[in-house]
């Protein structure tokens, strides 16, 4: 069963101890229904289409094995889940824009946990040689790596990582 947020709809301002949110709900593909938060730190609101049809992926997710987290062993469910896509929508969101910003680059010089933004107009459409021209400058080391060259799958785990 795969289950996506679309049209996520996120408050920073109203996020206090949850994320405040609202999206619509797809599952396989289809609209099935919404939910939101408050960001009070509450439970998300689930609204399906068709209470059977939500019923029945509650049920697929409850039958889901047992999740490790930094708070130990917990049990998957929905909201579990809608955090994480939340999170992730927000990270990726986060990193779309500072790659627009410039090249993000972190070599064994980069203090750890952070990254380098050389900002030009060839990051968006050069990065590769642009890089190269760093690292042949000296400006950072041969062993850099550059968010603006990798997948977007794989710059987010790195960009998440931090």
């Amino acid at each position: 069963m795969k289950i996506e947020l679309k049209n996520i709809k996120y408050s920073q301002f109203a996020s206090h101890e949850t994320n405040c949110y609202q999206a619509s709900i797809y599952v396989d593909g289809k609209k099935s229904g919404t939910v939101d938060n408050d960001g009070h730190g509450g439970c998300d609101n689930i609204h399906w289409n068709d209470s059977i049809f939500g019923q029945t992926v509650e049920d697929w997710a409850a039958s889901q094995p047992k999740i490790q987290t930094e708070y130990g062993e917990m049990t998957y469910d929905l909201e579990l889940l809608f955090g994480q896509l939340v999170d992730q929508w927000l990270l990726t969101k986060e990193l779309t824009r500072n790659l627009k910003k410039g090249l993000l680059v972190r070599d064994s010089d980069t203090k750890e946990g952070s990254w380098r933004i050389f900002t030009s107009k060839l990051s968006q459409t050069i990065p590769q040689a642009m890089l190269g021209n760093l690292i042949r400058t000296g400006k950072v080391r041969a062993d850099a790596i550059c968010l603006n060259t990798m997948p977007i799958s794989e710059a987010l785990k790195l960009w998440g990582a931090v």
